[in-house]
């Protein structure tokens, strides 16, 4: 495990940025992913939350609804990463605004579709690099700090 870890450590003599103490949920049945990824999030100077199953994932939310980003499995016990992800999306008052990354060995394409379907807002294949992870998260803090979209909000969407 410690060779996997040095594999994502920042490079020497090349600072890694450092985020703004945001935390990201990471939700994943296999300990080594969660532990790989919380890693890597926390290298780059995220905040880590962990969770094995989706139904834990649910109750960490609807206890911390300041977590911007949940990256998660798709294929857990219990509660797939499919059906964790579209009550997060149908229960905004319980859970928050988290965006939803999918990460998950499925690469079809059918699969990134059945991700988005159900809310996640992008999909990242294992196995991963850690720069596409960064780069994913930082995308959806991003969007994530721009807030609901209008539509989201109930408003009507602007004329053209």
């Amino acid at each position: 495990m410690e060779s996997i870890l040095q594999e994502f450590a920042p490079q020497k003599g090349q600072p890694e940025k450092k985020a703004d103490k945001v935390t990201v949920l990471v939700v994943d049945d296999h300990s080594h992913i969660r532990k790989v990824l919380c890693h890597i999030l926390g290298n780059a100077g995220y905040l880590t939350l962990d969770a094995s199953r989706g139904a834990q994932a649910l109750e960490i939310l609807a206890g911390r609804k300041d977590i911007p980003v949940v990256l998660m499995d798709i294929m857990m016990p219990d509660l797939d990463g499919y059906a964790t992800c579209f009550q997060i999306n149908q229960d905004r008052a319980k859970y928050g605004r988290p965006s939803v990354i999918m990460v998950s060995a499925k690469s079809e394409r059918a699969d990134v579709l059945l991700g988005i379907k159900h809310g996640a807002i992008d999909y990242v294949v294992k196995p991963f690099h850690k720069n596409t992870v960064l780069q994913k998260v930082a995308r959806a803090i991003e969007l994530h700090q721009r807030g609901p979209a209008p539509e989201e909000q109930g408003d009507p969407a602007p004329a053209e």
